[in-house]
């Protein structure tokens, strides 16, 4: 008995030994930088030395293109049950799809982007990303064993030419925030999102704890300008980030119609913030009654409001047009024009929000371009968002993160 007690002492302390070292060094904050595709509109952070992966708000697990080598999980493994007990894509469900394939563990997988079902293997993968100090990187850190699924070519198809995937950011303990804090010894379950304007210059994505920074004219941290709103759960739709809306101004003033619901949902998959039918209309008729000064030119599709833009010139925060309040518990987030109007050419700006329908999931979704140049923090922890409304105004950008390592 004694010599099989020291047999089982000796395999946990010798199992526990290689986990120890397998595990990633303590840290308080990851970082890596984010890039918008101007063809797709989606946006994408880089990892892996030059991979990349879409940003999906709404995404339950890390779904990448695997090598035909990759590992596999058997059907009756732990970590088979612990996904196939989750409410993964309800839409994609059995009979249609099959939890094993040839004794591996797979899952029934919807893309968002595609609005498409494929099965997927169920997998690990390890991610490289950078730790940082919230005002540059500080040195790679690579985060074995996170579990995810390998998916077919065609899940690709829809995605950005150079993307490798679809990170999950969404309400569940398989998104990618989850997964690292549970992984990263000292990382908190927060993530930061600030999305570039362009393609030309990268924004910034943040795991963990603050103060983070973006280069001066704007010295304090901006993690210390942030106001906040709670994040709300929908029963029926509990992976999707929501936040309380009492209300909408154009202009400071009130549009007159509610949203009935009372919430909006944040999604980075969807451009362009989309309104239900009657909120639509009672939003448009007040933006047209605020700029009715201006000059209309031909609707460029899909947006429905269109303005001459030739003598409008502008402001620190984009067009003189708005500004756009959403009201929210207390706090406003407030609009302005660079988040209010798509440019599409020298001579045109037009109204970046889109009628949704009468029967949409939400009333308002507010969308990626309403984001840009915004930095939100996502306090999974303590269940609020933190929001910046526009850097224009601090004279910075999300493309102001300072991307030189700090490690000579």
């Amino acid at each position: 008995m004694a010599q099989f007690q020291a047999a089982i002492f000796f395999l946990s302390l010798t199992v526990l030994c290689i986990l120890a070292a397998s595990a990633p060094p303590s840290t308080s904050a990851v970082m890596a930088p984010i890039k918008l595709d101007q063809r797709t509109s989606l946006y994408t952070f880089s990892a892996n030395g030059g991979s990349s992966f879409v940003i999906d708000l709404s995404s339950q697990v890390l779904s990448l293109n695997c090598p035909g080598n990759h590992p596999t999980f058997p059907c009756k493994s732990l970590q088979c049950s612990a996904v196939t007990g989750s409410s993964f894509s309800p839409s994609c469900q059995p009979p249609h799809f099959t939890r094993c394939s040839s004794g591996a563990c797979t899952i029934p997988l919807q893309n968002s982007v595609g609005n498409s079902c494929v099965t997927a293997e169920l997998t690990q993968t390890t991610l490289n990303l950078n730790t940082t100090n919230g005002h540059n990187p500080t040195g790679p850190i690579s985060i074995p064993h996170l579990l995810s699924a390998c998916v077919p070519p065609a899940f690709l198809v829809p995605l950005p030419y150079h993307a490798q995937g679809v990170a999950p950011f969404g309400l569940t303990k398989f998104s990618l925030p989850s997964l690292l804090a549970s992984a990263a010894p000292g990382l908190k379950q927060k993530f930061a999102l600030c999305l570039p304007s362009t393609e030309n210059a990268p924004g910034v994505l943040f795991f963990g704890e603050g103060p983070f920074f973006l280069l001066p004219p704007w010295n304090s941290a901006v993690t210390s300008s942030l106001s906040y709103t709670q994040l709300v759960r929908h029963p029926e739709h509990p992976l999707d980030y929501l936040i309380p809306l009492k209300g909408i101004a154009v202009a400071q003033k009130g549009i007159g119609a509610p949203v009935p619901s009372g919430i909006a949902r944040l999604s980075t998959t969807v451009p362009y913030s989309t309104l239900s039918t009657p909120v639509y209309k009672a939003f448009t008729s007040a933006f047209n009654e605020a700029t009715s000064g201006i000059p209309r030119v031909t609707a460029v599709k899909p947006f429905e409001i269109c303005l001459n833009s030739s003598n409008l010139g502008g402001t620190r925060v984009g067009a003189p047009v708005g500004p756009v309040d959403l009201m929210l518990d207390g706090k406003n987030w407030t609009m302005f024009g660079a988040n209010l109007m798509k440019e599409i050419d020298d001579s045109r700006l037009c109204l970046a929000f889109l009628d949704g329908g009468y029967r949409p999931r939400y009333e308002f979704v507010i969308g990626s371009f309403q984001m840009q140049d915004n930095f939100l923090l996502f306090d999974l922890e303590n269940r609020r968002l933190g929001f910046s409304s526009s850097l224009l105004f601090f004279q910075t950008t999300c493309a102001n993160f300072n991307f030189t390592s700090s490690v000579a």
